[in-house]
């Protein structure tokens, strides 16, 4: 399996399975949370993903180079197939096992019910001890650069989650 998107093409980053990478990381969800890191900050900067955005959201690297035991096995437990793109319903009923409450940092609750409407993308986010890396958009956002577009992360890594953080911050999980 490999992830592409337009950015991935552009920068030459192979996301397959048995990509040569630089990384500490020993398995798989720590290769490609590495993986991620470093095609956010070769697109963003690290200086922004460190330090500009909102104090909930800061240190994301931390989130990403994480691998928490069980992540690999809960995702694994999705049914890809019910999933369709636009169809925010076949999305909670194929992850109904994560669609729970969440908390990023500590400081907010997600919902465990949004409407589609409300939905947007962020970096950084927490389940409970499992950790999973989520991707930045501006679009929801104003604070955040307009440069920042979703479309530019590989869509295949999306889980397709979405929550509203208290309306100012937006985020759908991304497995690594």
């Amino acid at each position: 399996m490999k992830y592409t998107s337009k950015l991935v093409e552009q920068e030459h980053v192979d996301f397959s399975v048995n990509a040569p990478i630089q990384s500490s990381g020993n398995t798989l969800a720590e290769r490609r949370g590495e993986m991620l890191v470093d095609l956010v900050q070769k697109r963003w900067g690290s200086d922004m993903i460190d330090e500009e955005l909102p104090a909930p959201l800061a240190n994301v690297t931390s989130y990403a180079r994480t691998n928490v035991p069980g992540v690999a096995e809960e995702a694994s437990r999705i049914n890809w197939k019910e999933c369709r793109p636009g169809d925010l319903e076949s999305y909670k009923n194929a992850t109904k096992t994560l669609w729970t409450t969440f908390k990023v940092n500590g400081e907010y609750n997600f919902p465990p019910r949004m409407k589609e409407e409300q939905s947007g993308t962020l970096i950084g986010g927490r389940r409970e001890r499992k950790r999973f890396a989520v991707v930045l958009c501006a679009d929801k956002n104003p604070a955040l650069p307009k440069s920042v577009k979703v479309a530019d992360m590989p869509e295949d890594l999306h889980a397709g989650i979405w929550f509203d953080i208290s309306r100012k911050a937006y985020g759908k999980v991304v497995f690594v």
